[in-house]
């Protein structure tokens, strides 16, 4: 750690580190409760993310009539809040509480007997608001190598690295494909989450819930450079108390050598894993800020 973090500018955030870790010691039942109640406040003050969720709810569910959008909407805040405490659980819980966290993992023996088959495997998911607390359950049963992407706030960049350290195999930064490829050629797994934009420089369009999409194509040229099969794999939180993991076939014909057929394939994946939980992904990112010539912006 550097020790400029450790200045006076800091200290504040210190302390509001040893809060969060002492809300750990509290039943889980709580955890998520204050959960909830967090993620209502950001819906209450935060007007600009709540408007970003709101027009990527509104863009993917034309379909749905106002309220229950706007229930949704709400459900979604729910649902990230719920996310905060769930990293502070996943980042300071101890093993001994952790591991009685129910956690089922549907296609596991199927999924784990293929990668002991001794070929390259790189994961593919989204982002959804139980990510860390999923990277965790999943990291106890298996070493993962998970692409990440930088905070800008040094320390905030510190705590997750620190928080996510022990229980995955290693953290590789987004722009790092050397290291990505390496790692699949080192007959590691790779963890990959690509559902952001990041420009037409490293995209292609695709249709996300019929909007076209600047979706990453990075997925393709990592797969066929690292010569690696990829699999499909999601998360979600349990109504009645717990979590389950998913892990599908790997991607049949994948690469094809159409990099928007490969892209187009993930997303239509993804999209119907969403479909079935709404509430659980995380639609503050600005998915759609990148827009094809001549369409006005959405944000």
């Amino acid at each position: 750690m550097s020790k400029s973090l450790l200045g006076p500018k800091y200290w504040l955030l210190w302390l509001g580190v040893l809060m969060m870790r002492l809300l750990v010691i509290l039943p889980i039942k709580w955890q998520l409760a204050i959960g909830r109640g967090l993620g209502m406040l950001t819906y209450c003050l935060a007007s600009k993310r709540r408007q970003i969720v709101e027009v990527n709810i509104g863009l993917c569910f034309p379909e749905k009539s106002l309220n229950t959008r706007k229930t949704l909407v709400k459900d979604s805040f729910k649902s990230i809040g719920m996310g905060v405490m769930e990293a502070l659980m996943a980042w300071f819980m101890s093993s001994r509480r952790f591991n009685k966290i129910p956690f089922r993992w549907v296609n596991e023996a199927s999924t784990m007997a293929l990668m002991n088959n001794g070929n390259r495997f790189m994961w593919l998911t989204g982002h959804f608001t139980c990510v860390e607390i999923s990277g965790r359950l999943f990291g106890a049963r298996v070493p993962l190598n998970l692409v990440h992407k930088q905070s800008h706030h040094p320390f905030f960049e510190h705590l997750i690295t620190k928080g996510r350290t022990p229980y995955l195999q290693g953290l590789i930064r987004h722009t790092n494909v050397r290291g990505m490829v390496r790692c699949l050629r080192n007959h590691k797994i790779l963890c990959y989450a690509p559902d952001q934009d990041f420009g037409l420089s490293r995209s292609v369009w695709t249709n996300f819930f019929g909007v076209p999409t600047a979706t990453v194509h990075g997925v393709s040229v990592l797969a066929k450079t690292g010569n690696a099969q990829v699999i499909p794999v999601f998360f979600r939180r349990l109504p009645e108390g717990g979590y389950e993991g998913l892990s599908l076939e790997p991607l049949s014909n994948f690469p094809s050598g159409d990099d928007v057929a490969d892209a187009q394939q993930w997303q239509s994946l993804l999209e119907d894993y969403i479909r079935k939980y709404p509430e659980q992904y995380l639609w503050m990112h600005r998915r759609f800020k990148t827009r094809p010539e001549g369409s006005a912006k959405v944000y």
